[in-house]
């Protein structure tokens, strides 16, 4: 499941996760989230820096738009089509999943909600990894 914070309440945030958690121990099927807070930008914007700071929603918008100005790509909007063929050329994949590894380690068991800014988008990106030739 994949999802952000946005304008969910905590409770929400959490309880999506925990009971994704609950379901995986109950049964055959195995739910794995793949959240991030607050929103899908810091994953995109952990491509270029390793941002650690909790900055408001636009100011993601702003710092993506910041960086892909630096290589005349224009402004960073939402469903930006090319995006990822954009990551994959300007941006550093392997570094994006270091920095929300460590970002995680530091949070260590907090809640969800109270890991701000975080993701658990590198781990689907990892179990993708796996099925695409390199």
């Amino acid at each position: 499941m994949v999802y952000d914070q946005d304008d969910f309440p905590p409770e929400r945030f959490d309880n999506t996760s925990y009971a994704a958690d609950k379901l995986s121990k109950t049964g055959d099927i195995q739910y794995k989230t793949a959240w991030s807070n607050q929103c899908i930008e810091y994953w995109f914007l952990l491509h270029f820096e390793n941002l650690q700071a909790d900055i408001d929603r636009e100011q993601y918008k702003k710092k993506l738009s910041q960086h892909l100005r630096r290589h005349g790509l224009g402004e960073y909007r939402k469903n930006l089509t090319n995006l990822f063929s954009l990551l994959k050329q300007y941006g550093n994949l392997e570094l994006a999943i270091r920095f929300a590894e460590n970002r995680l380690k530091e949070f260590g068991k907090q809640k969800p909600s109270m890991q701000r800014p975080a993701t658990k988008v590198h781990e689907l990106v990892v179990d993708l990894l796996k099925y695409i030739p390199k």
